[in-house]
């Protein structure tokens, strides 16, 4: 069953493709039979606290329709990889 979820990582400021990022995850979403909705990117922020020694973070929100199976995966990817601090995916209420 498809449903909404929300994502949003905060990526390293010292990354220079942040495209390419955002269409890394936008792929493995489609990758995995969802449908991307919506992308924003609200650029360089301050976090509230330091972070892997970064004051800053590049902001990105993402809106995709998905089941879960697409969501554990975008979630173990987004997990390993060295160019996002954090992230946290919330489902919607549809």
């Amino acid at each position: 069953m498809t449903r909404t979820y929300e994502v949003m990582f905060i990526m390293k400021p010292v990354i220079e493709n942040t495209d390419e990022k955002i269409a890394m995850v936008e792929t493995i979403i489609t990758n995995n039979n969802g449908i991307v909705k919506k992308s924003d990117y609200w650029g360089k922020k301050a976090l509230a606290y330091e972070m892997s020694g970064f004051r800053e973070g590049l902001y990105v929100l993402i809106e995709y329709k998905a089941d879960s199976n697409c969501t554990k995966e975008l979630d173990r990817k987004l997990k390993i990889d060295e160019g996002i601090l954090r992230h946290m995916i919330i489902r919607k209420c549809d």
